[in-house]
């Protein structure tokens, strides 16, 4: 009762004025509310939405737009505290989290007005559960507190004794975690630019593992072991060693079911997401779409992690020759509510894919609905719109040089081609003499020598038997690249090419 009386205290001696809280009753009819919801629903999208919308011409709109704008924000930051962390959508994790840092704060308002008898149960309480979810900075502000209460107000060596250690020992551990997250950082950053195989990454991300597995035989925690299967996922990815990534992958899921607690269904869809992409890679098809399925059902309530989990999904269609499942993908993509939100390097990717299932419609092998017909999707609109990237992003100019050449060919646009040939050239002598290249390497000297042998299709077969022996002695499965590089295997492209050639010079 002494708590609840020092809170009523503190509350009536401060006169909290009313808080408005967006979504709340009394709040429908004010400004910041409609400009809420007029942003929620799509209706305001700019600054000069919001002047036409609220303030018409007058000289003062701007001022006005930004003033109602602040008001807003004020709200939205009033209206954090208030979630409800009761929802289904949390986790028993994400709720401790939440109320723990909420927890926090109050301590802090209430430590500041002097309001103790309020204050230290409520920190104990909060560093019990900080403790079981492993929420170590936490555990750290509020160990810090609780040792300077029984040591400076109560004179309480047994207590002070107490909370020193658990401060001394949680210290030590934030500093570990805070060095194992930059060495995630570190790697990531530059993994995040490239998607290629760098030996400098290599050999970091090898000595950061070394480290990491010398730290993890003195400390234990959830985040440590979390950044050791990330760091090591990384290395693998970095490498293109699927079958070891799927190996890290499954210890990661293993060892987050003795932590059920804790671990976030996020956590999870990031390793499932690794496994099933390995499968992908390995060609382990049937595991592949099972994962695929789980990994939506994980991803549904973030955007990006269901988009990049519809991408896969679309590259295993094209890889199990299930093509108009592709295509159902894409309308889903296409359809999906937070699509034009979505950045332009996502959008841009997924151009790439409609440009693929635009050329699959075209030459017969998916049955569109109306929408996406075979003679709507404009080559040239697409060649002049989606950039060539620079050196960082060769994996993506890869896909795009080879499907622009494979629409133009099914159009007999061979003028076209043959201009695009010594731009090829380069982009093989400068970029594409990699390992992780090497299959799309082959592939790009076959379209080369298609135009070189002016399309006849002897010719053509005569020229580039080398190089489609080449491709063969290494399989897509046994490849070292990335699983998006080839969207659609070389082989089949090939036998597309193939198709629209004939015995004629061209």
């Amino acid at each position: 009762m002494e708590e609840l009386k020092s809170l009523i205290e503190i509350v009536s001696l401060h006169k909290v004025k009313q808080i408005s809280i967006v979504g709340s009753k009394h709040y429908q009819n004010a400004a910041p509310q409609q400009l809420y919801e007029k942003i929620l629903s799509g209706a305001i999208d700019s600054e000069e939405d919001i002047i036409k919308t609220f303030y018409g011409d007058s000289d003062n709109a701007p001022a006005y737009a930004v003033r109602l704008k602040n008001k807003l924000k004020e709200r939205l930051i009033d209206t954090l505290f208030f979630i409800d962390t009761n929802q289904k959508s949390f986790s028993d994790y994400n709720k401790a989290y939440f109320n723990c840092y909420k927890d926090l704060n109050a301590i802090k308002i209430l430590l500041g007005r002097s309001a103790r008898r309020a204050a230290i149960p409520m920190a104990e309480k909060a560093l019990r559960k900080a403790q079981e979810y492993e929420i170590t900075d936490a555990v750290v502000m509020l160990a810090t507190e609780l040792r300077y209460h029984y040591g400076t107000i109560e004179g309480d060596i047994k207590k002070f004794e107490f909370y020193n250690n658990v401060l001394n020992k949680y210290m030590e551990l934030m500093q570990i975690e805070n060095q194992a997250d930059e060495y995630y950082s570190r790697i990531r950053m530059h993994f995040a630019k490239a998607k290629g195989s760098k030996p400098e990454l290599l050999r970091d991300s090898d000595k950061y593992l070394h480290h990491m597995q010398d730290i993890l035989s003195k400390y234990d925690s959830y985040k440590l072991n979390f950044l050791y299967f990330l760091i090591y996922a990384t290395h693998h990815e970095l490498s293109y060693e699927y079958d070891k990534l799927l190996e890290i992958s499954e210890k990661a899921l293993d060892y987050f079911q003795k932590k059920q607690h804790i671990i976030s269904s996020v956590n999870i869809f990031s390793f499932k997401l690794r496994a099933f992409v390995s499968h992908l890679k390995l060609g382990h098809y049937t595991k592949a779409w099972g994962l695929g399925a789980e990994c939506l059902q994980l991803a549904e309530v973030r955007p990006n992690n269901w988009l990049l989990t519809m991408e896969y999904l679309v590259i295993l269609s094209f890889h199990t020759q299930t093509l108009q499942r592709a295509y159902n993908y894409y309308r889903q993509v296409l359809d999906y509510p937070d699509y034009n939100k979505q950045g332009s390097n996502i959008q841009e990717r997924w151009r790439i894919y409609e440009a693929y299932i635009a050329y699959l419609i075209a030459i017969g092998k998916i049955a569109p609905d109306d929408s996406l017909s075979a003679g709507s999707f404009r080559v040239q609109k697409f060649i002049n719109e989606v950039p060539i990237y620079q050196k960082d992003k060769q994996g993506a100019n890869i896909s795009i040089i080879v499907i622009q050449i494979l629409l133009l060919l099914q159009q007999q646009k061979y003028n076209a081609i043959i201009d695009r040939v010594e731009a090829l050239r380069s982009y093989t002598h400068r970029y594409l003499r990699r390992d992780d290249t090497f299959r799309s390497n082959c592939f790009i000297r076959m379209l080369i020598e298609m135009a070189n042998c002016s399309f006849h299709k002897k010719a053509v077969l005569r020229k580039t038997d080398r190089y489609l022996a080449q491709l063969k002695e290494l399989p897509l499965q046994q490849a070292r690249q990335s699983a998006e590089l080839e969207i659609i295997p070389y082989e089949v492209l090939w036998d597309f090419v193939l198709s629209h050639l004939d015995e004629e010079w061209h």
